[in-house]
Formats: structure tokens, sequence, C-alpha cells
């Protein structure tokens, strides 16, 4: 009885570390959820970081002030267009797409999506000195990071 119940934690301990190593060689798959292209007429700003074209939707160009957005994972900003007109119609609002998203290049990670939104931030203080950000659920860790290092 002993021998078959260890012979069955040990099963069960091998079945356990096999999912624990599928699960960490395919986390970046299981955490982002690129939404792709999505066709609009929207203005565009178009980034180039490390060999990636990176696309941000620009929305009431021309403001003093600016709003940058930087949104959920699976969430094709381009779907929340027309509520950042009605809720902030005196900023120009950046609703950028991550690498991968949208008609953004590349695959997102961690990393470039960190670099990605500085450089955004660094493009959009030529143009205007006061900047606000807004993140939601993916995208409030990345305005969290930019609020540490940008400003």
């Amino acid at each position: 009885m002993k021998r078959k119940t260890l012979e069955n934690m040990i099963y069960f301990l091998l079945i356990y570390l096999v999912a624990c190593a599928v699960m960490y060689l395919l986390q970046r798959k299981l955490i982002y959820y690129p939404t792709g292209k999505i066709p609009h007429s929207l203005p565009q700003l178009k980034l180039v970081n490390q060999n990636e074209t990176i696309e941000v939707i620009v929305l009431n160009e021309g403001k003093n002030e600016a709003l940058l957005y930087f949104g959920g994972n699976a969430e094709a900003v381009i779907y929340n267009a027309e509520d950042f007109l009605t809720a902030f119609p005196l900023h120009t609002v950046y609703l950028l797409n991550y690498r991968g998203y949208g008609e953004s290049t590349g695959y997102p990670t961690e990393k470039g999506i960190f670099s990605d939104a500085l450089l955004l931030f660094d493009k959009v203080q030529e143009k205007h000195q006061k900047i606000s950000v807004i993140g939601r659920s993916l995208g409030s860790g990345v305005a969290v990071y930019w609020h540490q290092r940008g400003p």
C-alpha cells in the first residue's frame, strides 16, 4: 500500500513538474493576446523603436494638454476612441498600440512595452508641457512604470 501511494505521489509530481515547465516555456503566449490590425481612418503617429513600428492613434490634435492611454491586455484601443473624444475634448489623446497590437509590428514583451511608452512620452513632450496618463489593466503597470521613469 505504501509503495502504491509513493508511486502515485511520484506520478503526480512528474505531471506537476511537466505542467510547470510547459507554462514557463509558453508564458509569453499566455500573458499577451495581441488584437491584430483593425481598419480605421483616425490620425496616427508612427514611432520606430528597436526596429519595430509602433502605432499610436491620435485624437483631438492641436490641444494644449495631452493624455496618454495605455490599454489592457487583448484590448483594441481603437474601440475606445469615441469615448476618449467625448470625455477629454480639451486634450490631445494618444492611444498606444503595443507591439503586435493594431498596426504595431513585433511581439509584445514587458521590456518592449515599457520602452515604447517612454519613447511615446518623449515624442509627446515635444508638443505638450502638461501630460496626463491613464492605464487600464495591463496598461496600469505601464502607466506606473512611465510615472516612475518618465516625468
